[in-house]
């Protein structure tokens, strides 16, 4: 899946989990410019077309495998 029909803020997510370390809700969501529980429902989103996000209730969330950009 690329990125290039994703919107602003999922790209900004992907961005950050783009690294392979964990990335907690909380951060993602001060990146972002959203409330936390609504990061919830971006990583549901990209889940959805394609991304392997993992998540994790005390790390947070990270890419199970680099995306193409």
């Amino acid at each position: 899946m690329t990125r290039q029909r994703l919107g602003r803020r999922q790209k900004a997510i992907l961005d950050r989990l783009d690294h392979g370390d964990w990335v907690k809700g909380r951060a993602l969501a001060d990146d972002v410019g959203v409330l936390p529980p609504i990061i919830f429902n971006y990583v549901t989103r990209l889940r959805d077309r394609g991304f392997e996000i993992e998540g994790h209730n005390v790390r947070g969330y990270r890419l199970a495998r680099r995306t193409a950009a």
